[in-house]
């Protein structure tokens, strides 16, 4: 199982407040902020059922990067192909609406990665 490879810390995907993912929905499509809030808070966990996986997929394959001489070959290929379905998982959860899509893209495209005490963590600027 990849899981056990990683570091603990790599284990499960930073959290991002809600208020950012809010923004970002509401930047992908302003008519949002006129519906009922149940709507958006729907929108809200779908972004973030996204963006988790999409995050520790990155978060992970930094990982990869940096450590790839000291893993043995088989579990290189092992690690890989959880970052690969990470990744898969985050782009096809996000295609599943219009405005989730564009939130998802304006998350990455806004996304910088900070590194407090060696864990990255994500913020928007």
């Amino acid at each position: 199982m990849a899981t056990n490879i990683l570091p603990v810390e790599l284990r499960s995907p930073p959290k991002v407040p809600d208020l950012e993912l809010e923004d970002l929905l509401i930047q992908s499509d302003s008519a949002l902020e006129d519906e009922a809030p149940e709507h958006l808070q729907k929108l809200t966990i779908q972004l973030r059922d996204a963006i988790e996986p999409m995050l520790l997929a990155y978060r992970q394959a930094i990982y990869l990067s940096r450590s790839i001489q000291s893993l043995e070959p088989h579990d290189q290929w092992v690690l890989s192909e959880h970052i690969s379905s990470n990744y898969r998982c985050a782009f096809n959860r996000a295609a599943s609406s219009k405005v989730l899509e564009r939130a998802f893209h304006l998350f990455m495209q806004n996304m910088q990665i900070d590194e407090e005490d060696g864990h990255d963590s994500p913020t928007i600027h």
